[in-house]
Formats: structure tokens, C-alpha cells, sequence
């Protein structure tokens, strides 16, 4: 017998097996079904198409033969559209176990899989919204950006937002883009995702700040040489769509310290959400020798700018607290009510700012103010 005869009876006796094999898979027999399936890796191998079989198996009466096969699908590791399709069909599934398995072979599948695992960071069971998040913590760089665009939905938002917290630095070239077209409670959420996130958010402004000949001479050779006369020129780096530029050149008008606080403060008020965020940061670095222009600008500036001018001044710490004890004297009830709040966000940095809230609580005229007040006293007080 020659090789082809050879050759053309295995491949009889492998198609009437498989004939065989399949038959097996549709029995009426659950649990031959269940041992069946758990065989598909093989024939896979052997060279058979499984595909169909599988999403059958998929949609199996029994829960043990469609855990079987979500089993198969996550060790074969193939992101099959229509194994994802049905797997998302059966996102609200009752079978926990099922679910469970389903978790674990989408973490196999990488990109296409993405969408279907940021949807199962809402599911009921916490195994299987840990196991989201761990395989999306893992699959960053590319998870980032679909991540990023599902924070405009709000029933995802948190979920979203505590996975990139933890992903950390590598999400913030694709936050701070999504600020650019955002509404604005995705926009707030972006900021407060980056803020938790930490000093890392901005890798390149807190390289350059530090005072070093390299790091001077890669802010020069973006910016320019760096003195007062120089802001005009750093404020429209500011507004560059490379984030790498806007991060070099707000590290470059930190560096030039107080001529550039009144310019940065006005950019605070940019309708673009990421160079409001940016200039914010910078008043930060810059730190005390901002206060006065800040204080200057909490008093004068609308209700909605005075709230982030406070938020700078709780960042830049105690050198701010003599100008908030000052504020809760002010004739505008939104400066003493923001003031009160700073106050209370600083309250462990000092323990007489709790003495200077009770001073003034018995004369407070403002309703609003005095209730914000009396909740800051007690978190306080009961802190002490």
C-alpha cells in the first residue's frame, strides 16, 4: 500500500470518527455531551473546524455542557466573533458558574474581547468583577482607550474610573484626550481620575521640575529659554495638542514662578477642560508665591472658578489656611462657604482650624453656610 492510499484512509477513518464524534455531541445524554465537548481541543488540532459545534455547545439546555464548551473556547483562546456573541447573549445568565467560566475564557481572547469585559465589571457577582478588572488592568495599553470612551456613560462610570486608577500613568495621554470633546461630568470624572492617580499623571511636568542642567535644557529645547518675558510664548505651549508639549511647557512656566501665576490663573477659566487641568497643577507646583494672586482671584472670579481656586489652595496645604480663616469673614457667602470647606479638607494638617470654625459659627447669617459649617465641626471634632 502506498503513501497516498495511506494518506487517503486516515483521512476516511478521521472524518467518519469525527461523524462519530458529533453524533456524540448532540446526544441525549448530557453527560456525554459534557465529555464531548471537553475532546474539541483535539480534533482542533487534528484540523477540524469546531467553531459551529462549539457555539452549539455554547447554548446547550445543560449547564454543564455549556460550561464544557465556554471551558473549550477560553483553552483554545480564539476570539471568535460569534463565540463573543453568545457569550454576550448570555451576560444576564442565571447559571453563576457558567458566568464565571465565561470571565475567564474572555480573558484569553485579548482585544476583541474588551467591550464584553468592560460590560462584566457591572456584573452581580464580585469574582466576576474582579476578574474583569484584573484582565483589563493587564491588557492597558490596549484597554485604555475603549475604557476611556465608556466613562461618557454613567452607568459605567465608577467601574470604569477605579480600573484606570489602577492602570495608572500609562492612561494619561488617552484621559487627558478625552477631555477635549467630553461633556462635562465626564470631564470632571477624567479629573478626578487623574488626580487619584497621583503624581504620575503628568510623568513629564514633575521630570522637569526638578532643578537639573538636562531637565533645564529639554524644557529649552521646546520652549525656549525660560524667563518672565517668556509666559506669552509658554501659554500658547500650553494650548499644543501634543500632551508631552503642554506638560514641558506648564513644567517651564513653574519654573519662572510668579510672573506666570496671573496668566496661568486666567487659563483656569480655558473652555479646554485638559489646559484648565494642566494650568491648575502648575499653581500647585508654584505653590505660596501664587497665594496672593490666588486669594486675589477667589474673591473676584465666578462661583465655578472659585471651587477649583479652593481645591488648588487645600493642594498647595497649610500656607493656605491664615487666607481660608481670613475668607470665612468675607462678605461673600460662596468664598465663606468654600472656605469652610478647604478649611475641612485641611483640618488634619492643623487642629486650630476646628477652634476658628467654632469662633465664627454663632455669628454665621448664611443658612447654607452655617449648615456646611456645623458638618465640618463634627467630622472634626470627631477626629480630634
Amino acid at each position: 500500500m502506498n503513501n497516498g492510499e495511506n494518506s487517503m484512509l486516515t483521512s476516511e477513518f478521521l472524518q467518519s470518527s469525527w461523524d462519530d464524534f458529533t453524533e456524540s455531541l448532540f446526544s441525549s445524554l448530557p453527560a456525554l455531551r459534557e465529555m464531548a465537548v471537553l475532546e474539541l481541543p483535539a480534533w482542533a488540532e487534528s484540523g477540524k473546524t469546531i467553531t459551529d459545534v462549539l457555539a452549539k455547545s455554547l447554548q446547550d439546555d445543560s449547564s454543564a455542557v455549556a460550561r464544557a464548551a465556554a471551558v473549550v473556547a477560553g483553552r483554545m483562546g480564539t476570539p471568535d466573533p460569534e463565540i463573543i456573541n453568545i457569550f454576550e447573549s448570555r451576560l444576564d445568565d442565571q447559571d453563576d458558574l457558567f458566568r464565571r467560566t465565561m470571565v475567564t475564557a474572555l480573558a484569553r481572547m485579548g482585544s476583541p474581547a474588551i467591550p464584553l469585559l468592560i460590560k462584566m465589571l457591572n456584573d452581580r457577582d464580585l469574582f466576576i468583577r474582579q476578574y474583569a478588572s484584573m484582565t483589563l488592568e493587564q491588557l492597558s495599553e490596549k484597554s485604555v482607550p475603549e475604557l476611556v470612551k465608556m466613562l461618557s456613560f454613567a452607568n459605567q462610570r465608577r467601574q470604569v474610573s477605579d480600573v484606570l486608577i489602577r492602570i495608572g500613568g500609562i492612561a494619561e495621554p488617552e484621559l487627558l484626550k478625552g477631555m477635549e470633546n467630553a461633556g462635562s461630568d465626564t470631564r470632571f470624572a477624567i479629573m478626578e481620575i487623574l488626580e487619584k492617580i497621583g503624581p504620575s499623571t503628568l510623568p513629564k511636568l514633575l521630570e522637569f521640575l526638578g532643578d537639573t542642567d538636562s531637565s533645564k535644557r529639554a524644557i529649552e529645547e521646546t520652549c525656549g529659554k525660560i524667563e518672565a518675558d517668556s509666559v506669552p510664548h509658554l501659554m500658547n505651549l500650553l494650548r499644543e495638542e501634543a500632551v508631552e508639549t503642554r506638560c514641558i511647557a506648564a513644567a517651564a512656566l513653574v519654573r519662572v514662578g510668579k510672573p506666570a501665576v496671573k496668566p496661568l490663573i486666567t487659563a483656569l477659566s480655558d473652555t479646554n477642560a485638559s489646559i484648565a487641568w494642566v494650568a491648575a497643577h502648575a499653581l500647585v507646583q508654584i505653590g505660596v508665591p501664587a497665594l496672593p494672586e490666588i486669594i486675589t482671584a477667589l474673591e473676584n472670579s465666578d462661583n465655578s472658578l472659585k471651587w477649583m481656586i479652593a481645591d488648588i489652595m487645600i493642594k498647595i496645604g497649610e500656607h493656605s489656611i491664615p487666607h481660608l480663616v481670613s475668607g470665612l469673614k468675607n462678605s461673600d457667602n460662596i468664598v465663606r462657604q468654600i472656605s469652610v470647606h478647604a478649611l475641612g479638607e485641611l483640618g488634619s494638617v492643623s487642629p486650630a482650624i476646628l477652634g476658628h470654625l467654632q469662633t465664627v459659627f454663632q455669628n454665621e447669617k448664611s443658612e447654607d453656610v452655617k449648615g456646611l459649617m456645623k458638618i465640618v465641626i463634627e467630622k472634626l471634632s470627631a477626629n480630634r
